[in-house]
């Protein structure tokens, strides 16, 4: 069984998430399994599928895709180095979807139907990964579209005295 951290992050609370994010502990090379969280709205919902969604601060593409359906491997990307990766996944459609993000983390039930569809999710990363095989499992009857980016701007870590 491998280690699992469960964190859904909105924009509304980007700033608490990102701060408990940095805190967390644990093997920074281990994946992690994020579920998507229904019960919270996000500032805007994320279900318009047919452009790939936009990141909402600075950083570089890594990744993207639009008006998909069903599931699909979208690439490998060669080196993600430390630093924040932000995934923006819009979905439209009766059922979840499961974004992979090689080893570094996995989305499942990223919710397409409701109030809040999609998913926005910032994380810290503090080592590099190579050979990132980003992939995304559903229904034909659901649609999505996905953007992958990296910035090389971290939260500033506390000092000890």
């Amino acid at each position: 069984m491998r280690p699992s951290m469960r964190q859904v992050i909105r924009p509304a609370i980007l700033a608490v998430g990102l701060a408990a994010l940095a805190g967390c502990s644990g093997n920074p090379s281990a994946p992690a399994t994020h579920a998507a969280a229904g019960s919270a709205a996000p500032a805007r919902p994320i279900s318009d599928t047919s452009t790939p969604p936009a990141l909402d601060g600075p950083g570089q593409v890594l990744l993207q895709a639009a008006g998909r359906n069903g599931s699909a491997e979208l690439g490998t990307v060669p080196r993600i180095q430390p630093g924040t990766l932000t995934l923006v996944v819009a979905c439209s459609g009766p059922g979840t979807i499961t974004v992979d993000l090689g080893g570094i983390a996995s989305y499942s039930g990223v919710d397409c139907d409701g109030d809040s569809p999609g998913q926005y999710d910032v994380m810290e990363r503090d080592s590099a990964s190579s050979q990132v095989r980003v992939s995304v499992r559903g229904a034909s009857s659901d649609h999505w579209a996905v953007t992958l980016g990296w910035s090389p701007t971290t939260s500033p870590q506390p000092t000890q005295n």
